[in-house]
């Protein structure tokens, strides 16, 4: 199943599967920068950007988006590469059938995702998708991308990925009412909230 997406920037190309991996330290007390350097270096997909979550003071965990051709590859690559010691991962693939190959990596990005029964999964990734549309065709929010897609990894989780071309145009939706009037609707469903945030490129 996917979705449109929205490209505004950007020239149309062969898609992908975009993996959005979170780092947690099982200590809570942030991910070593040992470790950060360990997953920003770890190769395998054709791009990957990478940075600590800011927003998340407590747990400063890292997250990484990388852009792979196929959900196999990602699985092989997996397959021969153990879990950094003393973290704990979670790991969401969104298949992207349109748009560039590769995620831009100047962009600020914000990540959302939200947990449903399966039954009702199409009308919430189509509600949303539609909602953010809405939000970003009317002028004032102007994001690079944005998408909205099924979990590959976790099919009862929606996904919605934005990429912002600074951060003050993230953060003026970040902290603009309209955001936060709609996330109180979807607050029980809620899984993942991130951003606005900036990766270094790999």
């Amino acid at each position: 199943m996917s979705f449109p997406v929205i490209w505004p920037k950007a020239p149309e190309g062969p898609g992908r599967i975009l993996e959005v991996s979170v780092y947690y330290a099982e200590d809570q007390q942030g991910v070593s920068h040992d470790v950060q350097a360990s997953v920003a270096s770890n190769p395998g997909p054709r791009q990957s950007i990478t940075g600590p979550d800011p927003t998340q003071e407590k747990t400063h965990p890292v997250l990484r988006l990388a852009d792979w051709a196929s959900a196999s590859d990602y699985e092989t690559h997996v397959a021969s590469r153990p879990t950094a010691a003393g973290t704990t991962t979670t790991t969401h693939l969104v298949p992207i059938p349109g748009g560039p190959a590769t995620t831009p990596p100047s962009a600020w990005y914000m990540v959302s995702g939200m947990r449903t029964p399966d039954k009702n999964k199409p009308a919430l990734a189509a509600s949303l998708d539609a909602y953010l549309r809405g939000i970003f065709h009317c002028g004032e929010f102007a994001p690079v991308f944005h998408h909205v897609g099924v979990s590959l990894t976790d099919p009862e989780v929606v996904l919605s990925v934005q990429g912002w071309p600074s951060k003050g145009e993230a953060e003026k939706y970040w902290f603009h009412k309209i955001h936060w009037d709609y996330n109180p609707a979807v607050k029980d469903l809620m899984v993942v909230d991130f951003g606005p945030f900036q990766f270094s490129e790999r």
